[in-house]
């Protein structure tokens, strides 16, 4: 159980990986005006302007050592404590990369193919780290030295797609993972040895320094980053080793909707702070943040605004309750100044964490080809209590567990 929960963890990991390499590769692609580009598959990396291979059309290639033996399926060869063997030879039946799916769907049309059905773009795609794949197509060419390989699972043989690795050194791991997991020896890990203690100082190999951070279930030693600023910028797919697209001890890189509903595309510090009072109960978050963990297996971080509920509001006169997630009521009270549109007025989407609404009484959110402040309501309650004559919507297809909508 302990190692099936390691590779859902580390298919998360890859999931926010895979939405941020989406989202700048289309960013991209609209600023240059080419459809080519996408067609492509690169990716700008934040850690500077250069592009960089999105790993959505291959198996990947290059080399990696690790503690046992075996060859990794796809272009590439490298040694593990796993077995693997193949040389990529194509993809089975009508679904390639890129072919629609439907991932609710029962029969999975992309797996006769050795691909997944990608969640949020509904396409099939090449399997990420931890996802399931097959010896004789590989995985995603990112992050470097992805290869498909054989473990047991409780027992049982799989395959997987893992990233090679050695017990002293996680450097070469992708960012929020380690090496070390004793259900998953010789492999990166989002569990990793869970031996560090909470909140002090550990390594991630030679001159790599990582800070000992629980996430409500386990401890992993997350690596320390140059970038010093809450809210700024990094790389949630980053590598432990490239500190400089990572942020700074007390601080987590992680992938953000900037806007409600959709689905998380731009990596940026967030402060740590934690519920169950390892470090003050979110104290540390300052007057303006509050402390959210949206899951038991999440991290706590500071997000902007003071606590707040959005029925009934408890925010001050010119501010607006923005919720942390569809899935929720409870979120942070932001300040709106006087240019702040109101319902169904035009509006700017963030491009950064926001701290200050573009709206009053509404949130920002996509309207007809563009964006307008729209008026937010509670989905069990038949569009009350502000949809007045309007239908409350969801505000994503794909989040069954939501609770908030929109009034349109």
């Amino acid at each position: 159980m302990a190692a099936r929960r390691a590779l859902s963890l580390l298919g998360k990991v890859a999931r926010d990986i895979h939405r941020v390499e989406v989202a700048q590769r289309i960013q991209l692609a609209a600023v240059l005006g080419s459809a080519a580009l996408l067609l492509a598959g690169c990716a700008v990396g934040r850690g500077g302007s250069e592009l960089a291979p999105s790993g959505l059309g291959d198996a990947g290639s290059g080399s990696s050592s690790g503690s046992g033996s075996g060859t990794r399926a796809g272009t590439s060869s490298g040694s593990s404590s796993g077995s693997a063997s193949g040389g990529g030879s194509g993809f089975a039946g009508d679904a390639g990369p890129g072919a629609p799916c439907d991932p609710a769907a029962v029969v999975d049309v992309c797996a006769p193919g050795g691909l997944v059905c990608d969640g949020t773009r509904r396409v099939c795609r090449l399997p990420g780290a931890g996802e399931q794949c097959s010896l004789s197509v590989g995985c995603a060419s990112t992050p470097a030295n992805l290869g498909c390989y054989q473990v047991a699972l409780s027992g049982t043989p799989e395959t997987v797609c893992l990233v090679p690795c050695t017990s002293l050194d996680s450097s070469g791991c992708p960012y929020g993972t380690s090496c070390g997991d004793p259900d998953l020896p010789g492999f990166c890990s989002a569990m990793g040895a869970q031996t560090c203690t909470p909140w002090s100082s550990c390594s991630l190999g030679p001159g790599l320094a990582g800070t000992c951070v629980p996430d409500g279930t386990h401890t992993i030693c997350l690596a320390v980053g140059q970038q010093s600023g809450d809210y700024g910028p990094c790389n949630p797919g980053a590598m432990n080793a490239q500190v400089a697209q990572l942020c700074r001890a007390g601080s987590v890189c992680q992938a953000s909707a900037l806007t409600l509903g959709q689905p998380a595309a731009t990596g940026f510090c967030f402060p740590l702070c934690d519920l169950d009072g390892g470090i003050g109960d979110g104290g540390l978050c300052g007057a303006e943040a509050h402390c959210s963990q949206p899951s038991p297996d999440a991290y706590g971080v500071c997000l902007p605004g003071r606590p707040c509920d959005l029925w009934p509001s408890t925010c001050a006169v010119y501010e607006v309750c923005a919720p942390d997630s569809p899935d929720a009521f409870s979120g942070g009270c932001l300040p709106y100044g006087p240019d702040a549109g109101h319902p169904g007025a035009a509006c700017t989407p963030p491009t950064s964490v926001v701290r200050e609404s573009p709206c009053a009484g509404s949130a920002c959110l996509p309207s007809d080809g563009g964006y307008a402040c729209t008026p937010l309501c509670d989905l069990a309650d038949g569009g009350q209590p502000y949809c007045h004559g309007q239908v409350c919507t969801p505000l994503s297809a794909s989040d069954v567990q939501a609770v908030v909508g929109a009034c349109r």
